[in-house]
């Protein structure tokens, strides 16, 4: 009888694009107009599909909010991805993925990564204690529930030149459990 040899592989999950522009979702940007930010969605540069743009005039301030006001609900811990590229002259320092529990309390959370002149994958890992911070009614510092992707926090340089930063292709993948 000949031995053989068992492996256990652990199971790999896929990414589910939870948000990929191709219908237009709704936005909402933070003092747009005192913060010299634009939003909307287009085609992207380099083809054919739709991604969000945020657009800061050469006047602008050094944050810029914008939300998505519908999302694909998502239990527990995960890593979500997102395709972004940025154009133009402005000092980026930060792209923050911002999420929206099912109490409503909204969480921020950082990659070291930001957007650079070709598409890059930035990726954050979302989950109790990775959080930046949380605001919100009520305010717990907790996730509960469910959530959803709600939007971003562009953070730069004030006034340090005009830019685009282009915003596509939102996947998550479920955390595996220990």
């Amino acid at each position: 009888m000949t031995p053989v040899l068992l492996l256990a592989l652990p199971v790999l999950a896929t990414a589910a694009v939870v948000e990929d522009f191709s219908t237009a979702p709704g936005l909402e940007l933070v003092q747009a107009s005192a913060r010299g930010t634009s939003a909307a969605v287009e085609a992207a540069p380099g083809g054919a599909n739709l991604a969000l743009v945020l657009r800061l005039a050469e006047q602008h301030g050094k944050l810029h909010e914008v939300y998505l006001l519908t999302g694909v609900a998502q239990q527990g811990a995960a890593t979500v991805t997102v395709r972004a590229r940025a154009t133009g002259t402005a000092e980026l320092w930060s792209l923050a993925l911002r999420v929206r529990d099912a109490k409503g309390e909204t969480f921020q959370f950082a990659t070291r990564a930001k957007p650079a002149a070709t598409w890059t994958d930035l990726v954050y890992e979302v989950r109790d204690g990775a959080q930046q911070g949380s605001w919100g009614t009520p305010t717990t510092g907790a996730m509960g529930g469910t959530w959803r992707v709600s939007g971003f926090g562009l953070s730069c340089r004030e006034k340090s030149g005009t830019a685009e930063v282009w915003i596509d292709d939102i996947a998550c993948v479920p955390a595996q459990a220990p």
